[in-house]
């Protein structure tokens, strides 16, 4: 069955091309070279992954104000965010006014994995802080990264650790060692 068979009108008036489903490979140069991104989400999407691929690709987005449509996209830089239909063909006559390279710089400040595993390492050690919690230091002396756990000690202690790992040394918030 074809898609414009299966009752969607615009498939097969020569104004909508069906693309399908596209690999992981693909992305960057379907997403990169689009003009923007249409996300019609109607749900409370808790992130909008695809939202980001857009904006990594330096391409903007036209979303509906759902979710977390407004925690990502920076309305006007990089997208706009719409509340009807006739706002979203609206913004697609406006899409030419967005610089692609700012898209694309927000993506770097945000959303690489680096700088989102900043900022939870960061949010974790403000709530351990916050809390008096001990801290999990990761690696050996030689290793300078100290994550904070939100694991209490107790449980760290009784948990079980893989064939040559070596068990987690537990720190207060000042650095001292727990035993």
């Amino acid at each position: 069955m074809r898609p414009h068979d299966r009752g969607w009108p615009l498939l097969g008036q020569g104004q909508v091309e069906f693309i399908g489903e596209i690999r992981e490979d693909q992305k960057q140069e379907f997403l990169g070279n689009a003009a923007g991104l249409v996300f019609p989400i109607a749900w409370s999407e808790p992130f909008g992954l695809v939202m980001i691929e857009a904006m990594a690709c330096g391409t903007p987005v036209i979303a509906f104000e759902n979710g977390s449509v407004p925690e990502i996209l920076k309305d006007a830089v990089t997208g706009f965010i719409v509340h009807s239909e006739d706002q979203a063909m609206e913004a697609v006559q406006r899409l030419g006014t967005l610089d692609r390279d700012c898209i694309r710089g927000e993506f770097e400040r945000r959303f690489t994995a680096r700088r989102m595993a900043q900022n939870y390492l960061k949010l974790y050690a403000r709530l351990t802080q916050a809390r008096g919690l001990p801290t999990l230091k990761v690696g050996g002396a030689r290793d300078q990264i100290v994550a904070r756990s939100l694991l209490t000690y107790a449980a760290a202690v009784n948990a079980p650790t893989r064939d040559n790992a070596p068990a987690p040394s537990f720190v207060d918030a000042g650095g001292a060692a727990l035993s």
